[in-house]
């Protein structure tokens, strides 16, 4: 007894079987395992369990990483449009905070980049009065279903408080909820 404990000890010895998950690339990641007292006899049921858990594993961590890779690919290929500046281009939250915004989007608009940044670009504030009622029916859409049908609108320039005729296209995206494109052009 030590400090009014009771220190117990075990007579038991344990023995581990198991074999090892790899990812796709060939690198090492966990061991399938399971632990027994030693001495017992593992049936071959339970290898085979294991190893079919295993296998389980191993082919949801391909997946995994095919989706993966996927997603990283159309990510690529959604970044060249931004970057091009054919069309402009805006990243948005269903509250009316401009996330990013690529050059041609801004200087439809007659915004500089420093505007994005602090803030003060709103998708909110861009719309003319007569569009918000639009606005609010395609939000409300893409919080219900996911995805809007594209519609024409109209956002206003800081400069000339002229409105810029576009075109919008709204799609509600999958890692996070309250995200969307939307294009503006000429």
């Amino acid at each position: 007894m030590k400090n009014g404990n009771r220190i117990l000890t075990s007579s038991w010895e344990w023995s581990r079987t198991g074999f090892p998950i790899s990812w796709p690339d060939g690198k090492f990641l966990e061991r399938c395992a399971f632990s027994t007292t030693k001495g017992t006899n593992i049936a071959s049921f339970n290898r085979k369990l294991l190893r079919q858990s295993r296998d389980v594993l191993q082919a949801d961590l391909r997946s995994l990483l095919a989706s993966h890779r996927e997603l990283e690919q159309r990510e690529t290929k959604i970044r060249r449009l931004v970057d091009a500046n054919i069309i402009g281009i805006i990243i948005w939250t269903l509250d009316g905070r401009v996330l990013e915004a690529n050059d041609a989007f801004l200087g439809m608009l007659g915004y500089e980049r420093a505007d994005l940044v602090s803030g003060r670009v709103r998708w909110t504030d861009l719309t003319p009065a007569e569009w918000r009622d639009s606005d609010a029916r395609a939000v409300n859409e893409v919080k219900t279903t996911g995805i809007v049908q594209p519609f024409e609108k109209e956002f206003l320039s800081a400069k000339t408080a002229a409105a810029c005729p576009s075109f919008s296209a709204w799609r509600r995206s999958t890692i996070d909820a309250s995200r969307a494109w939307r294009s503006c052009s000429t």
